[in-house]
């Protein structure tokens, strides 16, 4: 059982990782005023931060965590980005600044 659970982890982490480099690679080069101007665009990135909190809550079990207390503290610690499983809430700065700034972070903790 626990190479099974372990070989979860592994798939939920990669499933992270590969998310939060497509919402970058979505984004970058792009300002916050074309990001909110572009539906698409930020219904794409939105996404790949739903599937970023599915694979944490898949993988880590996160599920005690509150969307909005999280949220609070998406700004000081990429791991709020677990319990983003429900964007109709978020707001266009909101999901900005966690693809500009957590996702970055998490991807460079990840790196070192």
């Amino acid at each position: 059982m626990v190479l099974y659970e372990a070989r979860d982890a592994e798939v939920g982490l990669s499933d992270i990782a590969a998310a939060g480099e497509l919402a970058a690679r979505f984004i970058a080069d792009r300002t916050f005023e074309e990001y909110v101007g572009d539906r698409m665009l930020s219904s794409a990135v939105e996404r790949q931060l739903e599937i970023v909190g599915e694979a944490s809550i898949e993988c880590c079990g996160s599920t005690t965590r509150s969307p909005r207390r999280s949220l609070r503290r998406s700004r000081s610690s990429a791991s709020a980005t677990s319990s983003l499983t429900d964007t109709t809430a978020l707001s266009d700065a909101l999901v900005w600044s966690i693809a500009t700034e957590s996702l970055p972070a998490l991807s460079r903790r990840r790196v070192s």
